[in-house]
């Protein structure tokens, strides 16, 4: 009696495990059809820790394989991922795993070619880097960085933005350079034109001071004459300054410039007209002291406009 009691409790504890199996089975086999291979994993071990069957470990190890290739993957570890899924033989694999390990292998090959062809660009752009051909390294860089093939590359995506900062770092180096250079250059040129107008200026200055302004002259307009003479001297020298200016200074600065200009010339013209007496009213003195004015005060500004603009 004892002996059939076992038998029956052996029956019913076999009939519960092989129901759980079945039902995990099942379950299984259901989520790796809709493909959802590690939901249906997680059941199979189920059955397995029930029953163990040689069909069922066969179709877990081929999850495991394509679980594992997929976080070689995503580690962007892409020859171990190829040397991994070369192992898997297609036609052992059910449908739709098969179909999924296709795809990956597809996309590993496909990945690790473009990788490639990548390494060789890459190389191309540190040969354009040596060649200091920057400005075709950084547009070859750019486009590389805008592959849509190649955006899942991190690896390579991170050489790219290392090689975009070198680029970067050298563009604004050479470009930093180039700006010294030009700026010491134009500071030369400008020392350089300064020198020369300032020779200009002591040359007229002593030709002034030993010649024109100190003959005896045979009359008033004649002495009136040299006077204006000498004013439109530094008049022309004034204008000669102006127009050097104006092609070297910027838009904006120019503009300035030519407010302070007008801003002077009605100041002159003020100072001529109106504390002089103004040529109408004025006497032979007035005159004199009208040009006088003309005279000292476009000669100042004449030396104002190379001191101050020609630094």
């Amino acid at each position: 009696m004892k002996k059939i009691a076992v038998i029956t409790l052996l029956v019913i504890v076999l009939i519960g495990c092989s129901g759980k199996f079945e039902e995990a089975i099942e379950k299984g086999d259901s989520l790796f059809d809709d493909s959802k291979f590690e939901e249906a994993l997680l059941e199979y071990e189920v059955a397995l820790e029930e029953k163990q069957d040689e069909e069922v470990k066969e179709r877990v190890d081929h999850i495991h394989i394509y679980l594992e290739v997929e976080a070689l993957v995503a580690d962007d570890e892409w020859m171990e991922a190829n040397d991994f899924v070369a192992k898997v033989k297609e036609d052992a694999i059910d449908e739709p795993l098969k179909e999924a390990i296709t795809e990956q292998k597809e996309v590993i090959i496909a990945t690790i070619d473009k990788r490639a062809e990548l390494e060789d660009q890459l190389a191309n752009i540190e040969e354009l880097m040596e060649d200091e051909e920057l400005d075709e390294a950084e547009k070859l860089l750019r486009s590389l960085q805008e592959d849509e093939e190649a955006k899942h590359l991190k690896k390579e995506h991170k050489e790219l933005e290392d090689e975009i900062k070198k680029v970067t770092a050298n563009i604004k180096k050479r470009e930093k350079v180039a700006a010294e250079k030009k700026a010491k250059e134009e500071a030369k040129q400008k020392a350089q034109v300064k020198q020369e107008f300032l020779a200009k200026f002591a040359e007229y200055d002593q030709f002034a001071e030993n010649e024109l302004l100190v003959h005896d002259y045979d009359s008033e307009a004649a002495y009136r004459q040299a006077i204006e003479i000498g004013a439109d001297q530094w008049d022309s020298y004034m204008n000669e300054v102006y127009q050097t200016l104006k092609e070297d200074l910027s838009a904006s600065d120019f503009a300035s410039l030519k407010k302070e200009q007008q801003d002077w010339l009605d100041k002159l013209e003020a100072e001529m007209f109106d504390d002089a007496y103004s040529l109408e009213n004025a006497g032979t003195a007035g005159k004199d002291a009208v040009l006088w004015i003309y005279y000292d005060q476009t000669r100042e500004r004449c030396f104002h406009l190379v001191n101050e603009y020609l630094e």
